[in-house]
This record gives structure tokens, C-alpha cells and sequence, in this order.
């Protein structure tokens, strides 16, 4: 799996939980704790992400972001093609 994909997968399964995935907003703390990838590598991601409409990230005093329903479903299509690789 790609950094991109697996960032994006990080992100749908964090959001899994909350009742509107979409509208929950992380901190880079979230990610960097659970992916085994350096924070430079993970935040080109979330540009490239954020370029394909499937990121929003907000600059304010601490960077945050969001997986949007075309990341979600996305990613949903990843986990798919795992499992039926597998």
C-alpha cells in the first residue's frame, strides 16, 4: 500500500467512530502516533489528498484536517481490493 493510501485508511478508520466522519477534524498528533512514517511524508500526503478533494486541511494556530465523503468512500474501496487480494 501506498503512504498516500495508507494515510488515507489511517484517517476513514479514525473516523469511523464519530457520528459525522467528515466534520471531525484531527491534529497531526493523531497520525503520527498511529502511522510508522515520517510527519514530512505523511503531510505530503495530505496535499496530494487535499488536491484530489479527499483532505481539507485547516491552518490556524495548529494545522488540522478532515477526510471528506469522497476520501471515505475511497478509502472503503481500498480496503476492498485488500481484502479481495488476500
Amino acid at each position: 500500500m501506498e503512504h498516500k493510501e495508507l494515510v488515507l485508511s489511517t484517517l476513514a478508520q479514525m473516523a469511523k467512530g464519530s457520528t459525522q466522519p467528515s466534520l471531525y477534524q484531527f491534529i497531526p498528533r493523531e497520525l503520527i502516533l498511529r502511522l510508522p512514517i515520517d510527519w514530512s511524508i505523511i503531510y505530503s500526503c495530505l496535499c496530494l489528498l487535499e488536491e484530489e478533494e479527499m483532505v481539507q486541511i485547516f491552518h490556524a494556530d495548529t494545522i488540522k484536517f478532515s477526510i471528506t465523503q469522497k476520501g471515505i468512500e475511497t478509502a472503503m474501496e481500498f480496503q476492498k481490493q485488500d481484502i479481495s487480494q488476500s
